[in-house]
């Protein structure tokens, strides 16, 4: 997948689900990166969606915020986390077969080092 393509596949995906996009980051060089911060048209609620390219035909994909929020309450904190699980579904569904977790699961701590 090129960054540009996904970049794409994102957008018509969470625009044709009731989000609206907020903002658009990035650049489409080799190595490059995109980030988009949408918000849900219903519950004004926002969440981000990091794609950056990862080799030849790859591209890594980060739903949710780029750090663990802190300071921030719990019950916020659960918001955040069910809005990031929504968007990947929807991305989920988007992408089918091509978007695959890189470990064993979907579940992924935050990795400073590749972002």
């Amino acid at each position: 997948m090129h960054l540009a393509w996904s970049s794409q596949e994102i957008l018509n995906a969470m625009l044709g689900n009731k989000y609206e996009l907020l903002k658009e980051e990035g650049e489409y060089n080799p190595g490059g990166w995109r980030e988009f911060t949408f918000r849900q048209v219903r519950t004004k609620r926002q969440v981000q969606v990091f794609v950056k390219a990862a080799g030849r035909n790859k591209v890594w994909m980060r739903v949710g915020p780029g750090e663990p929020p802190a300071g921030v309450p719990l019950k916020e904190t659960v918001n955040v986390r069910k809005d990031a699980e929504m968007a990947l579904k929807i991305l989920k569904k988007q992408f089918g077969k091509s978007l695959a977790p890189r470990g064993k699961s979907w579940e992924a701590p935050y990795d400073r080092s590749r972002s």
